[in-house]
């Protein structure tokens, strides 16, 4: 299945992709699928749960890609969507801490399709920010950043970056790159 109006930004963690999305979707002309990993490690952080990354990657990227899936279905279709990551994200997070990748993120990626265009915020130190869940250092999250870049084109996704500006530019370049 297609969906060629939702539009994946992604990249490595840190670098401003959540913030961008926020800006292109406050004024609710775009809808917007949020990145549920933050919350879902909260959330199990509070009820002492093993679906942390950490703890568990398999099970933690097992929960995220039904609600993915879940989340690629909730955008309207006459709608422009914005999706703070994918489903393949769940992939590069696999080659990132060298785990057997299951088969059925590979097929989903397949089956579940986005529009073919895939921006990627870049590496950018100066705005880079370290979090409880995310625990990835800068460098972790170059190395993460470049795989994500690698599984999206080899699922044959088109990676627009997006240049290194403020956040009302970076919006401008991605709705005139839509």
């Amino acid at each position: 299945m297609k969906r060629s109006n939702c539009y994946v930004i992604t990249g490595g963690v840190g670098f401003g992709k959540t913030t961008l999305i926020e800006e292109l979707c406050k004024d609710g002309k775009y809808f917007k699928i949020p990145e549920i990993a933050a919350e879902l490690i909260e959330e199990q952080q509070r009820v002492d749960g093993n679906l942390i990354p950490w703890i568990d990657r398999y099970a933690f990227e097992e929960e995220l890609l039904k609600i993915k899936i879940q989340a690629f279905f909730s955008a309207t279709e006459n709608k422009i969507c914005f999706s703070d990551r994918g489903i393949p994200d769940a992939i590069a997070f696999f080659r990132f801490e060298n785990k057997k990748i299951p088969k059925n993120f590979f097929e989903m990626s397949k089956k579940y399709r986005y529009n073919p265009k895939v921006f990627i915020v870049p590496p950018w130190k100066e705005i880079y920010e370290n979090r409880p869940t995310r625990p990835q250092t800068y460098e972790e999250s170059l190395r993460l950043d470049q795989l994500i870049k690698e599984t999206y084109n080899e699922l044959e996704y088109k990676i627009i970056e997006i240049p290194k500006m403020e956040v009302k530019e970076r919006t401008n370049f991605v709705i005139n790159h839509l």
